[in-house]
């Protein structure tokens, strides 16, 4: 169990300055935090305009808004928070403007993508890093309580890494390490986990509709069995979470089901089929529509 301590200070190293490249929410959310704790001081945010940039400095609190790479001053750390296809362009950028050298540390937050992405800023002298919490920024401000027991994949050289990892530390976070060609399948991950279960949220209201139920009166039959069924996960595992006519073993019950999809949604039918094969793997079953 992780403790819910106070954030501390970065034990070594020096790194005291942290200039954000992005102004959205993950940038605005990470310099906040750590802002507001005293961790890192906020050097500049650079943002797609001035607007944008003092936009983000307002929210976050501190810092120097800035819309030009030409204009960066001096920061020890630069986290690089673009969108991940923005990354190279950003990093080769962030070399060119000449504020890197051989003791700057770069890193991003991108949960599929390495440091290799932040190559021209490597060619400059800086140490690369890539650090994912396993959280959604959807809403901000994001709270420091919120932030304590999260899991924070980081990859990097290891002085990079070692430094990264010790400023989310400092947050509360839980870091571990990860290799880079293990990345595009620990995202994959989140992605089953997180933007996958709002698809299948989504295909039960579809299917409720089918049923003559309106969406809203869906989502309100959904909160507390969705509630229960994550938190029993998460408690007991899979396995033992599992309920239904899997579970039970009621297999003419699930053909009656795909049956019935079949019959107005062939989509939503296919769909069925594949996952009541993985559901009756998972409850030590034989699939019943094989």
């Amino acid at each position: 169990m992780v403790s819910r301590r106070a954030p501390t200070l970065p034990e070594a190293g020096g790194i005291e300055r942290i200039t954000i490249i992005g102004s959205g929410r993950l940038a605005v959310g990470l310099g906040r935090l750590w802002a507001s704790a005293g961790i890192l001081r906020v050097a500049d945010v650079l943002g797609r305009s001035a607007a944008s940039a003092e936009r983000a400095v307002e929210a976050i609190g501190a810092g120097r808004a800035v819309s030009d790479y030409a204009r960066l001053g001096p920061a020890d750390l630069f986290l690089i928070a673009t969108p991940d296809r923005a990354l190279y362009e950003a990093s080769a950028a962030l070399a060119a403007s000449g504020v890197l050298n051989s003791g700057s540390i770069v890193f991003h937050c991108s949960g599929a993508a390495t440091r290799a992405e932040l190559a021209p800023a490597g060619a400059s002298g800086a140490a690369l890093a890539s650090a994912h919490p396993v959280m959604s920024f959807s809403q901000t401000p994001v709270s420091a309580a919120a932030f304590v027991g999260v899991v924070c994949a980081i990859e990097g050289e290891p002085r990079a890494a070692a430094l990264v990892s010790r400023i989310f530390a400092a947050l509360g976070a839980r870091t571990v390490g990860i290799e880079p060609e293990q990345k595009m399948l620990y995202h994959a991950a989140a992605v089953f986990g997180s933007n996958y279960l709002v698809t299948l949220l989504s295909l039960a209201l579809r299917s409720y509709g089918l049923a003559g139920i309106e969406p809203e009166l869906g989502l309100t039959m959904l909160g507390p069995l969705v509630r229960q069924t994550l938190e029993n996960v998460l408690t007991s595992g899979p396995e033992a979470a599992l309920t239904g006519p899997l579970a039970r073993g009621d297999l003419e019950f699930v053909r009656e089901q795909y049956r019935a999809l079949k019959a107005r949604d062939s989509t939503l039918a296919a769909l069925y089929r594949q996952l009541a094969a993985q559901t009756a793997r998972l409850a030590g079953r034989a699939d019943p529509l094989d």
